[in-house]
């Protein structure tokens, strides 16, 4: 199972494994420093497709756009949602199966309540001793743990 936590500043992966138990089998962070645009929508398309062919997941736990940024940002939703475009055409290209989760419904899945994401970082790092340089490492751990938790789709 690979979780993705898109951000176009800092994106978080997670690849989980294991036989009954939940175990972090690889995770970490993609972060396209200066890159703007097209040039950073190249990188990440070859970026993702790196953990993609390096995994060969059988589904992909995805946390869909914020929308609550269209009120604050529409230039920061549009850029989200080309993103969100670029890794959806990566993952059709190897048929993976995508598991779109809201903000709240994958915390609620991993947790039983809706949470901060400090909260989320907290809380994981209790529960299962997972820890991270970024915040967004982390959540993409729960997001890919909240569609194990769930089954296939």
């Amino acid at each position: 199972m690979l979780g993705l936590d898109l951000g176009l500043t800092t994106t978080g992966w997670a690849y989980l494994g294991g036989e009954g138990e939940i175990r972090v089998v690889e995770s970490g962070t993609l972060r396209p420093g200066g890159r703007r645009d097209g040039e950073r929508l190249a990188w990440f398309r070859e970026m993702v497709d790196e953990v993609v062919d390096r995994y060969k997941p059988g589904e992909v736990a995805l946390e869909d756009y914020i929308l609550g940024q269209a009120r604050r940002n529409p230039r920061t939703l549009a850029s989200s949602a080309e993103l969100g475009g670029v890794v959806k055409a990566i993952l059709a290209a190897y048929a993976v199966p995508v598991r779109l989760w809201g903000p709240s419904a994958w915390r609620k899945q991993v947790f039983g309540r809706d949470m901060k994401k400090e909260e989320v970082v907290e809380e994981a790092g209790r529960r299962w001793g997972w820890e991270a340089r970024w915040a967004d490492e982390v959540e993409a751990m729960c997001i890919a743990r909240a569609s194990w938790e769930r089954g296939a789709p």
